[in-house]
């Protein structure tokens, strides 16, 4: 399996499928070559904590696996596992240098266009039309609504929110359509995303610390594990504690910043316990959170001062 895996990604990234799945197989194969295919695509991003270029070459091979599919169903389902590894592998460049931000602001580029290209598969061309009757079908289109907005947020921030403002009713529409297919979808992540692009907002374009504060609190008691007390989301976590130390609310700051800073001595067995699929999120969270990395406030500082 290594073998073929390594064979995969080689292939891929080397552009020897461009022919398409069945003209390496033969017409016969093309089904079972997708089916493997999707499954060492899957394991890749699975993965992708051990490797973080794991998750590029996982959105690589999802890409074909798209353009192969015959059923409009199923090349919506993989060009939504395309947007979800290119909205993690994005994230993880540096916005330091500009080159890296050239390249965040393309990868996420990719990412809505992947989602987008989706939510048109899934609703006929109509990208906001009525929600399908179908709970599988409702799920699907949450999820590429939500990588839609996803990655048109990280898309921005690559490239600078003032030169971004004009896909922002783009991107709460996107939001809107989440909330109406499946709200709780990715961790409650529609109030995450709001959120925060509340808060990183000018106020002449809606931001709103208020709101930014209303909607990560219930991002973060939605998703509020029982047994380590703070939400199973590391990247909620991060956000609530940045706009209540903008706001200043210390009285829920405090008991936030202390449950999550907990998991810092928590082993990998605990962390997983935590949030299952989310590991490399958890871990990469926590990262920040001990260098204060991503943070608008010194939340560190803050805690220090008032806790």
């Amino acid at each position: 399996m290594k073998r073929f895996s390594k064979l995969c990604i080689a292939l891929s990234a080397a552009g020897l499928l461009a022919g398409g799945l069945s003209g390496f197989y033969g017409e016969g194969h093309a089904e079972t070559a997708g089916a493997f295919y999707g499954k060492e695509a899957q394991d890749l991003y699975h993965r992708r904590g051990e490797d973080f270029d794991n998750a590029k070459k996982a959105a690589e091979i999802y890409r074909q696996l798209g353009m192969e599919a015959e059923q409009e169903f199923e090349k919506a389902q993989f060009k939504i596992k395309e947007a979800q590894a290119l909205y993690f592998y994005g994230d993880l460049l540096s916005s330091d240098l500009l080159i890296s931000r050239k390249k965040k602001e393309e990868l996420h580029r990719q990412g809505f266009e992947s989602a987008h290209r989706a939510v048109r598969l899934l609703t006929g061309g109509d990208r906001f039309s009525d929600s399908p009757k179908d709970p599988a079908h409702k799920r699907e289109l949450a999820l590429a609504h939500y990588f839609s907005a996803g990655n048109i947020g990280r898309w921005a921030l690559a490239r600078g929110i003032p030169a971004s403002l004009g896909r922002w009713p783009e991107m709460v529409k996107h939001l809107e359509a989440v909330v109406k297919n499946d709200p709780g979808v990715e961790d409650y992540g529609t109030d995450r995303i709001f959120g925060r692009a509340y808060m990183k907002l000018p106020l002449t374009a809606g931001g709103s610390y208020e709101k930014s504060e209303k909607h990560l609190k219930k991002a973060y008691e939605s998703t509020l594990h029982r047994e380590f007390k703070t939400s199973a989301n590391a990247t909620t976590t991060a956000y609530y504690l940045d706009i209540l130390a903008t706001r200043d609310n210390a009285d829920a700051f405090c008991p936030v910043y202390r449950s999550f800073s907990a998991l810092l001595d928590a082993s990998e067995q605990a962390l997983e316990k935590l949030n299952p699929e989310m590991l490399p999120e958890t871990q990469l969270g926590l990262e920040r959170f001990q260098s204060g990395t991503g943070y608008d406030r010194d939340i560190h500082g803050y805690f220090d001062s008032n806790c």
